[in-house]
């Protein structure tokens, strides 16, 4: 699926190509839905966290699609390695609620469940390989200057 399959360069672009201008993209967990993410937004939010990503694959687990409202329910399982070796692998499992446009070519909506242990873990993860890059005097846009 290319929702799936934008992620795994890791490149932002790549990442909206497959999004209308107009997406929205929320993240819904136990304690309620997140405010919605413009794809503006979710580059920037984005944008420190995919250069401490070395890969990002998903395997689905389950699809539920309505061909008539345009909507499909992604059940995967996300396997991430980092660019510091010593940090992670991370594995979670994630739910995506998507709303495709007409022609079911770009997602319109996005809704992304999100485990509130998983996510910390994780958080916690891209925390760590940030900090560790830092110290290895890479700056935040990944140039070296060692």
């Amino acid at each position: 699926m290319a929702f799936l399959k934008s992620y795994e360069n890791l490149d932002i672009q790549s990442i909206l190509a497959v999004r209308t201008p107009t997406c929205t993209h929320s993240y819904i967990s136990a304690s309620g839905e997140s405010a919605l993410y413009t794809n503006d937004l979710y580059a920037e939010f984005y944008k420190p966290i995919h250069k401490v990503l070395k890969s990002c694959l998903f395997s689905v687990n389950r699809i539920i699609a309505d061909d008539r409202t345009n909507q499909v329910a992604l059940w995967t399982t996300i396997h991430i390695n980092f660019v510091v070796d010593s940090v992670g692998p991370y594995k979670g499992d994630y739910v995506f609620f998507i709303e495709f446009d007409d022609q079911q070519q770009h997602a319109k909506r996005i809704l992304e469940f999100v485990d509130n242990l998983g996510a910390r873990k994780y958080m916690k993860l891209v925390s760590q390989a940030n900090k560790l890059l830092v110290d290895a005097g890479v700056d935040k846009e990944g140039t070296p200057h060692l």
